[in-house]
């Protein structure tokens, strides 16, 4: 299950869709939140119900790489400031996070 839901991503993309399910936005947003735990060392789930908004915005874009959203060039730069927003998270703050 998803801290992000298909319509936020939709929202941040600028997008409103009345498909219910698109599988390859839901695999992207399966993808970043995969990328987020493994960046702070543990399950998005142990929030209970309130994500910070910090971590729901840095899944929000990692899905929005993983759908391509942003061009190439870009992707990088995204990718490193959300690894930087991400940083005051890690439960082992001296541990490299794997990407």
């Amino acid at each position: 299950m998803s801290v992000v839901s298909l319509s936020e991503l939709r929202c941040a993309r600028r997008e409103l869709s009345d498909a219910l399910h698109d599988p390859d936005e839901q695999a992207a947003l399966d993808a970043a939140q995969e990328y987020v735990e493994n960046q702070i060392g543990f399950q998005l789930t142990e929030f209970d119900a309130d994500v910070p908004a910090t971590i729901r915005n840095a899944t929000i874009a990692v899905a929005l790489v993983g759908t391509g959203f942003f061009d190439t060039a870009r992707e990088q730069d995204v990718l490193s400031r959300v690894d930087r927003d991400l940083r005051v998270y890690r439960r082992e703050p001296s541990r490299e996070a794997t990407p």
